[in-house]
């Protein structure tokens, strides 16, 4: 190792799909990552019913997904366009802390129709559509 270069640590996988492993940004850290999974230790796994938030116990879970969903539409719509915060904020007629606390998922104070107004700021057109429910219980589902 040279004198200024510091070594660098195995860094251990500890998202939450396969998806996010295969985004994974080195493909030598993520082949030590996955060697230092001990496949053989037993877990006790409580199977999600599809909201984290439900899972968390947290109040309005539906609502809750229902914005992060639309913050993560408006997010990437921001970072595949190129735009700066502040580019962002002024095409929206919001601050730029505001575009900050958004795109990082600080949901309070955003409402479902502020979000799809952002979202139609950025020329997308938004809809809603109700139907007999598919299983068991009646849910709500926001595809982005």
């Amino acid at each position: 190792m040279q004198p200024n270069q510091e070594k660098r640590k195995p860094l251990e996988w500890v998202g939450s799909s396969l998806k996010d492993w295969k985004s994974f940004p080195d493909e030598k850290l993520r082949e030590e990552s996955r060697r230092k999974v001990n496949m053989t230790e037993k877990f006790d796994v409580t199977p999600s019913c599809g909201n984290v938030f439900a899972d968390l116990g947290l109040p309005n879970p539906d609502e809750l997904l229902a914005k992060s969903e639309l913050a993560r539409k408006i997010t990437n719509i921001i970072i595949e366009r190129n735009m700066t915060q502040a580019e962002a904020a002024q095409l929206l007629g919001i601050d730029q802390p505001k575009v900050s606390a958004l795109m990082r998922g600080r949901l309070k104070g955003f409402s479902l129709d502020r979000l799809c107004k952002y979202l139609n700021a950025f020329d997308n057109d938004i809809e809603i559509a109700v139907k007999r429910k598919s299983g068991e219980i009646a849910k709500t589902i926001v595809v982005c």
